[in-house]
């Protein structure tokens, strides 16, 4: 079996609660910051109750292209990525942290989107999947 000391991986099946927002880090790398809200179930004193969790997601070079141009706000979309730490800072001048997901792939799930599919990367169906490229991100990698 393999070494599993670094792995970091998630797969998350949600709907999105905006529209994808695009911008251009100062090296030039196009960046797509979209959310995704997951519905979920919680026990609690005997009875489950709903919950939902929210993740922030980034996807870059064409499948921040793709998102950016077909996502839409309540959509469903598969994200398959990893976690990375952001470091920011509050209004009130703290320093936090919080977890976004790296999108490696993405698919667009519910309806049909036939401009989508003209558009794809595949060129078959409405889903940016296995878009391979090298593409330089604005944080050190491992």
């Amino acid at each position: 079996m393999g070494n599993f000391n670094n792995y970091n991986s998630i797969t998350v099946l949600g709907r999105l609660t905006r529209d994808p927002e695009m911008r251009t880090t100062d090296s030039g790398t196009q960046v797509c910051n979209f959310s995704v809200a997951q519905n979920d179930q919680v026990k609690k004193d005997g009875k489950y109750e709903k919950s939902t969790i929210f993740y922030e997601c980034a996807a870059f070079g064409k499948l921040a292209e793709f998102m950016a141009k077909f996502a839409k706000k309540g959509r469903e979309c598969l994200v398959i990525g990893h976690f990375r730490q952001e470091l920011y800072t509050t209004k009130n001048g703290e320093a936090r942290t919080k977890l976004v997901i790296t999108a490696n792939d993405t698919a667009l799930c519910g309806t049909d989107n036939s401009e989508a599919v003209a558009e794809s990367p595949s060129g078959t169906t409405p889903y940016a999947t296995s878009i391979k490229e090298e593409v330089e991100l604005p944080w050190p990698s491992n």
